[in-house]
């Protein structure tokens, strides 16, 4: 079993290490409490120095009984000496003259040793001998087999104590390991309020999943990069184990971190490993990842990733990206003064892992190893398309296109790239992603060339001007294309990972560049506006949709520009999109792909009150819906969440609102 502990493992190691084994045992047993009962009403188990004082080794109230410890009152003494029936002898008679206040009548008294009892009197003697001559309550005695078999029940913990005796356990990790792996190595050391600042709406809506007992199997927490996601949730985790809540104190000790896919595909295997776990996610993976519903578990993803697709499928706590004002803080909880945080904050333009590439300690975070292979420009042609799938003939097609050499060429010539330590891509049953887009961006930006950009605006233009076969079909067979010879030609990872190079364009609006152009804004804006003047069918518009909100953040002007000029022609093929399905089952609507649209355009404050009043002109239509998600739900939406706030930044936005906007409402 993954993680297992064996009494003799134990015992070896408090054996070998007797001073570790007497700070460890205080620590392990109130793990092991916290990740075994969610009703705990008090606990006190002194640790590190405090194990030095007087008094009882620990103290527990429990509102439930467990297989472990008792309903009611308990008084703990822990031994790791040799000699545990001697020791076990002396506590129980010192405590039972001078039981320190404790009514010894409502009292169980129970004595942990790390090992294994190996003398003539038996445990059950020994326990039967003590109750004859003392008033206890109960009296139990708890040796390394029964610590391995509580650890076992624990699998958070049991890789917690396997990392703490030295056993190695491959693609799996406790939230402490994972922390100091990441954050310990870094100068200056980064800390829990780092990640947490100005992010509480997200710290209480892990919280609130939690503490429903995870009532959503899954749930997706989406940052710009999937390390600085999984940091929030391990810094999140480790504050809520320090609550006064009965259902999240000590959570850490039910959490584990699964950083191999070949370990995650085991412990699904393995449903005694599963009960009452959580499990962070950090190994790469696509939206085809087997996810059991029995199984509570925490994808940390970053958004510029495919599998930010799944997000409408799966409950989804999403980190914004930090002001500068709120950015500058949160490095001044560093150490760094106001000055230097700000600098900072315009050196690596907020972007965390830029952040930590710069501060960590170790040289293959600092600088991931394949970036010293030769040949990075073999990289690019992955690098611009993001993800493909090999099922698709469109997609292979592509590749072929941008890396001017044959399909089977090309994958001979990644297979290196994707072997290697710290991989920049990695592949999946044909679906190939690239790992960190903004690592890679980071890395191989410099080496594009006139001809790759080219490239790019050729193959957008190409796959963005096809329209989906699926539309050739009536509506209710559209769900069976494949089955009927039209799928789409190009996958959807492919079109994804072509969008979101576009936004990575775009970001890098400042830096100097190597392909010959002098605003990255203005040549996304101009490719986008291309693309989308050419989509005027309802075929066209409905293959669109889906990535419609992706161009959004890409170049909002041009498809703020394409709405507006729709939406005012009262003839264009757009209203057909705001016709909901007949097939309440199998249909899709398109239309709320373009109200995705506008919620995102909002945030724009140049744009707001053109975003509001396209909003308003499809709401005067006073079409049917027959689903929630209306144009009159999003208008409500936008004012009630504080887009508002927004608005005021432009006072000439009042009269509109009052006129348009407002009625509606």
């Amino acid at each position: 079993m993954i993680g297992q502990i064996s009494a003799n493992e134990i015992d070896e190691w408090a054996r070998a290490d007797p001073r570790k084994a007497q700070e460890v045992l205080p620590l392990l047993m109130i793990r092991l409490i916290l990740a075994t009962s969610k009703k705990i009403g008090d606990f006190n188990f002194p640790i590190e120095k405090g194990i030095q004082f007087t008094g009882y080794d620990g103290v527990l109230e429990s509102n439930e009984s467990t297989n472990f410890f008792p309903t009611g009152k308990s008084v703990w003494e822990f031994g790791t000496n040799n000699d545990a029936i001697s020791k076990f002898r002396g506590d129980i008679e010192k405590r039972s003259i001078d039981s320190l206040g404790v009514n010894i009548k409502d009292t169980t008294f129970i004595f942990a040793t790390l090992k294994i009892w190996n003398h003539r009197t038996s445990i059950e003697e020994l326990i039967n001998e003590s109750k004859q001559k003392y008033t206890w309550k109960d009296i139990r005695i708890i040796d390394a087999s029964k610590i391995a078999l509580w650890i076992e029940s624990c699998p958070g913990v049991s890789i917690w104590m396997c990392e703490i005796i030295g056993k190695t356990i491959k693609g799996l990790l406790s939230v402490e390991q994972y922390w100091e792996d990441h954050c310990s190595t870094t100068k200056p050391i980064l800390v829990e309020e780092f990640f947490l600042h100005n992010r509480g709406e997200q710290l209480d809506s892990l919280s609130d999943w939690i503490s429903n007992e995870c009532e959503h199997d899954y749930r997706l927490l989406m940052a710009e990069s999937s390390l600085e996601a999984t940091l929030f949730i391990v810094a999140s985790i480790m504050k809520l184990s320090a609550s006064d809540s009965n259902i999240l104190r000590g959570v850490k000790s039910r959490v584990v971190i699964v950083t191999l896919i070949e370990a995650w595909y085991e412990i699904i295997s393995n449903s005694n490993f599963t009960d009452g776990v959580i499990f962070i996610l950090t190994f790469n993976f696509t939206e085809d990842i087997r996810c059991p519903k029995n199984i509570s578990a925490i994808l940390p993803i970053s958004k510029y990733s495919s599998s930010a697709k799944i997000s409408k499928n799966i409950p989804k706590i999403e980190i914004p990206v930090r002001t500068r004002d709120e950015v500058s803080q949160a490095f001044e909880l560093l150490g760094y003064t106001t000055s230097e945080a700000y600098d900072i904050g315009t050196k690596t333009k907020r972007n965390f892992l830029s952040f930590y590439r710069m501060v960590t300690n170790l040289p293959n975070k600092r600088l991931p190893k394949w970036t010293t292979q030769d040949n990075l420009q073999e990289l690019i042609p992955a690098l611009l398309l993001g993800g493909w799938n090999d099922k698709y003939l469109g997609d292979k097609e592509i590749i072929e296109k941008i890396s001017g050499i044959s399909y089977e060429e090309y994958i001979k010539k990644l297979s290196k790239w994707i072997l290697i330590e710290d991989a920049p891509l990695f592949s999946i049953l044909g679906s190939y992603q690239m790992v960190s887009i903004q690592d890679c961006w980071g890395f191989l930006f410099d080496k594009l060339t006139p001809i790759d950009i080219n490239n790019l605006r050729s193959c957008m233009k190409e796959i963005f001007g096809t329209t989906d076969p699926a539309f050739e079909l009536p509506e209710n067979q559209r769900f069976m294309a494949s089955a009927f010879g039209k799928e789409s030609k190009y996958s959807t990872s492919l079109r994804h990972g072509l969008v979101i190079t576009l936004i990575m364009l775009v970001e890098r609006e400042s830096e100097v560049n190597s392909f010959g152009i002098n605003s990255t804004v203005d040549f996304v804006y101009g490719l986008i506006r291309d693309i989308l003047s050419e989509m005027k069918s309802p075929e066209q518009l409905s293959t669109l949709a889906p990535s419609l909100s992706l161009l959004a953040e890409a170049a909002p002007k041009a498809v703020l520009e394409k709405l507006e000029l729709e939406i005012e022609n009262e003839d264009s093929n757009i209203w057909k999109l705001f016709v909901p399905s007949e097939d309440f089952i199998t249909g899709r609507n398109y239309y709320t792909h373009i109200l995705w649209t506008l919620e995102i355009l909002v945030w724009h404050s140049s744009l707001v009150v053109r975003a509001i009043l396209v909003l308003v002109r499809i709401c005067e239509k006073k079409l049917d819906y027959k689903i929630v998600n209306s144009p009159q739900n999003t208008l409500y939406e936008i004012f009630v969440r504080g887009i508002h706030k927004v608005l005021f930044l432009k006072m000439s936005a009042l009269s509109y609102l009052e006129k348009y906007a407002i009625p509606i409402l």
